[in-house]
């Protein structure tokens, strides 16, 4: 079982384990990372979003030098058995949480302009090993897991880069940030 951390020091955050919760549409998809504890991933692959959109004259950007994380549509993890997941947001009330369905990304070629969908190899791999799942506003927020002996962790929100440069983040957002550790 997942285990909770203590609370986050940038909003109000609830911290809940599937045996508090009980067993509504939240525990379920708390339920579903959980089921994920002790397989073994081989692979990750994602569609990335820009943190800055195509425009006329500029090509979109998916690195900065202040962002260690990438920002992502979907992202599908393969196991040693040879099933694969895809961990991708959902829209609540409050704004987007945390969801992970059996299944895969689909064609990287459809994905251009502000998209791009590659395998990500700077993500961990190994046997996976759940530490914590964070509920915020009745959202999955975010989930942290030991992948071998790295962290990684994964948050729903978005990043933005305006024109000057200046980064905006956003939390529970659209996006899927994967933060390795």
């Amino acid at each position: 079982m997942l285990i909770p951390v203590r609370a986050l020091s940038w909003s109000p955050t609830r911290h809940w384990d599937t045996d508090r919760v009980g067993d509504d549409w939240l525990a379920a998809r708390m339920r579903d990372f959980e089921a994920l504890e002790g397989r073994t991933v081989t692979s990750w692959f994602g569609v990335e979003t820009a943190f800055t959109p195509r425009r006329d004259t500029a090509a979109p950007r998916f690195t900065h030098p202040d962002v260690a994380c990438l920002q992502l549509l979907g992202l599908a993890l393969t196991c040693d058995d040879g099933a694969s997941f895809v961990v991708e947001t959902y829209q609540g009330d409050a704004g987007w949480g945390l969801l992970v369905t059996p299944g895969r990304v689909v064609d990287p070629d459809s994905f251009t302009g502000s998209f791009r969908a590659r395998a990500l190899p700077e993500l961990p791999l190994g046997v996976l090993r759940g530490r914590s799942l964070v509920v915020e506003k009745d959202l999955l927020a975010e989930v942290v897991m030991t992948l071998g002996d790295r962290e990684l962790r994964l948050e729903s929100g978005d990043i933005t880069v305006d024109a000057a440069g200046t980064l905006a983040w956003s939390r529970l957002d659209t996006s899927v940030l994967a933060h390795p550790g």
